[in-house]
């Protein structure tokens, strides 16, 4: 593989490790929300994450990409 495709993997794998970290944190900010457009907020962005989840897993199983999950962005710095 070429560099170009090797980095746009670790990209790719950062921002779904990212995705899956906050898909965690939302419902519990929505439960501890005082305020009920606050919860919405939350939850509506909730929503819109889980979608773009599927959408990078989608171009990982189309493409048959296999991302390297888990690592620090640090680690995947040229």
């Amino acid at each position: 593989m070429n560099p170009f495709h090797d980095r746009f993997l670790d990209e790719l794998a950062d921002v779904y490790d990212a995705e899956q970290r906050i898909i965690q944190a939302l419902p519990k900010l929505a439960h501890a929300a005082v305020g009920r457009r606050l919860k919405t907020a939350l939850l509506s962005h909730l929503e819109q994450t889980e979608g773009c989840v599927k959408k990078i897993e989608f171009l990982f199983h189309s493409g048959r990409l296999t991302p390297k999950l888990g690592a620090p962005a640090a680690t995947n710095a040229p």
